[in-house]
């Protein structure tokens, strides 16, 4: 779940496997505007720019949608990863990726072109099924 401005981004992780954008201007009448099917399960969502990024470790890839017209969001690009993808996190122009896998595995994602992650390295973790990221100044956990 990812809240940007007057808008709430969910993505199912069983079931249909959508994201969806809600209004939220008036709290208690949250109202669906979009969504978008995202071809596999989801979790971890970050948004850089007009784009969010959804982690998907069933298919170990990370989905990137286009949420430029929230009432029309569209998936933009799948990018492959080494290890099942759990959770993203967004600080400056890098996306970091935790992959549930044993071991623990951190992977670093350039955003200079937002629509296309490039990887710029994978690093173990000393914990296995590294599953939440976290930043403080310009360290990450």
């Amino acid at each position: 779940m990812l809240i940007n401005g007057k808008y709430l981004y969910v993505i199912n992780w069983f079931g249909t496997s959508n994201l969806s954008v809600y209004d939220i201007s008036v709290p208690a009448y949250m109202t669906l505007v979009g969504q978008v099917a995202t071809g596999g399960s989801g979790t971890g969502l970050s948004m850089y720019g007009n784009y969010i990024y959804a982690a998907d470790e069933n298919n170990n890839v990370i989905r990137v949608f286009d949420v430029s017209n929230p009432r029309g969001p569209l998936l933009a690009n799948t990018v492959s990863t080494s290890a099942s993808a759990r959770n993203t996190l967004v600080k400056g122009n890098r996306l970091y990726v935790a992959h549930s896998s044993t071991p623990g595995r951190v992977s670093n994602y350039d955003l200079s072109s937002p629509k296309t992650p490039a990887l710029l390295s994978s690093s173990v973790t000393p914990i296995d099924s590294t599953t939440v990221l976290a930043s403080f100044n310009k360290y990450l956990y």
